[in-house]
């Protein structure tokens, strides 16, 4: 699973001077930035300082770190010295974190995400993210607090960007997608990477499919009703993981049965349809049904609650596979659990969020081909609405032949990725595919 976007920080040396006792108001300044009204604390904010970024061995690059806190979430942007500075700035939109897990910066980046964002302060440009005020599907703290990372930029340095990009992974890509629709006039170009660009409603009917057919082809793993389970914390998935492995062991025909099933309505997009589950032999099948069910029983009641309801419904689904015989269709859609979609959630998430694919800056979307977490599916549906709003031009789709979430080489596929999108963004010449 991938992790947030961040660096360690230390918010030192506070700006707060004046106040002289418990019974001071703080010292506040307010935002205002396309309809977002914010109240900065200064309490909040650190103050600017040099930054040391450890890139490799032998490469160190010297920033200068602004950081703060904003709605409850951390935010930090690193600036190039100034005769390293290209004069842009990207917003990076991190992905899916666990709601038991706290909002705020990790403690470590992973090597990926480390080697991304060097590259991308390497190239010159000044970086900037926030850990949003909330973990779980956090969609609209995410496209709120990385959309105010504008005004932030401004405050805190009193630069204003030529260019602004958007880079997001998984959850995040759909945050890009969201705000480089909402707000062209504000935004250059998005690279979105492995994300739900086909809207939130497809990837939670995903999840939910993915559910009920796993209580079916594995009785005991789920004992109870769909969207009644409580959720597990993230710190207990590890054990949940190997009961699942266990099963898909012992019963390897169920395991490729269900894998098999066409995700419902994929044939619409993709002909014949999509497989349910991504994988190369048996040991790649266990490994999808893991990382799927993971959105499910760690995050199902933060998608409950936050969506007033159950945002999946199944209750008109044919449900079919190549590995079934006719009378085992019968069986599956005769037993399978039956749920309804509560309209409520149905629209909450449409609103966080629903792609609309009126692009008016370009975007080059990446996806691995066998994706667990985030199916493939998300690039067809996402083009077919960019075609539909007549703007087919302004979207590029990378998909590479690879298995996993999120699994891209930086010197291959994202970093000339990135620079195609900057090289169009700056000639309006759309990159031919593959890209350089």
């Amino acid at each position: 699973m991938p992790r947030a976007f961040w660096l360690p920080l230390l918010l030192t040396a506070f700006l707060l001077a004046a106040c002289s006792g418990p019974l001071q108001a703080p010292q506040v300044e307010s935002i205002e930035f396309d309809g977002y009204e914010a109240t900065i604390e200064l309490a909040d904010v650190s103050v600017s300082a040099l930054h040391a970024v450890q890139c490799g061995d032998a490469v160190t690059l010297l920033v200068t770190l602004h950081a703060g806190r904003l709605f409850g979430a951390e935010y930090a942007f690193y600036l190039p010295l100034h005769e390293f500075w290209n004069g842009d700035l990207v917003l990076f939109a991190h992905g899916y974190l666990p709601p038991s897990l706290e909002p705020g910066f990790p403690e470590e980046l992973p090597e990926e995400l480390v080697q991304l964002q060097c590259f991308l302060l390497g190239q010159g440009f000044a970086l900037g993210a926030s850990s949003y005020a909330a973990n779980g599907y956090a969609v609209q703290e995410g496209m709120r607090d990385t959309h105010l990372l504008n005004a932030l930029f401004r405050w805190h340095t009193h630069l204003e960007p030529a260019r602004t990009y958007l880079v997001g992974q998984s959850m995040g890509a759909l945050i890009a997608v969201g705000l480089v629709e909402t707000f062209p006039h504000r935004y250059d170009g998005a690279l979105p990477i492995c994300g739900p660009v086909g809207g939130s409603l497809l990837q939670l009917s995903y999840v939910g499919h993915v559910r009920v057919l796993a209580g079916y082809f594995f009785p005991t793993l789920f004992p109870g009703a769909p969207f009644t389970e409580p959720a597990i914390p993230h710190t207990d998935f590890a054990a949940f993981a190997d009961t699942v492995a266990w099963h898909a062991f012992s019963n390897p025909d169920a395991l490729r049965k269900l894998a098999s099933i066409r995700q419902p309505g994929s044939d619409l997009l993709v002909p014949g349809g999509v497989p349910l589950l991504p994988g190369r032999g048996d040991e790649e099948l266990t490994q999808s049904l893991i990382s799927a069910l993971y959105y499910y029983v760690v995050g199902i009641q933060d998608v409950l609650a936050r969506g007033g309801g159950v945002p999946f419904g199944n209750r008109l689904v044919t449900y079919v596979g190549s590995e079934l015989t006719p009378l085992e269709t019968l069986r599956l859609n005769r037993s399978v659990a039956r749920v309804r979609a509560d309209p409520r959630a149905l629209l909450y998430w449409t609103l966080w969020y629903q792609p609309s694919g009126q692009l008016r800056r370009p975007v080059i979307s990446l996806h691995t081909a066998l994706d667990p977490d985030v199916p493939v599916l998300h690039e067809a549906a996402y083009a077919q609405l960019v075609a539909r709003a007549g703007a087919g031009d302004r979207l590029v789709t990378v998909v590479t032949p690879a298995y996993g979430h999120c699994n891209f080489d930086l010197e291959r596929e994202v970093g000339p990725a990135f620079l195609g999108l900057t090289q169009w963004a700056q000639t309006g010449i759309r990159p031919q595919l593959p890209l350089p």
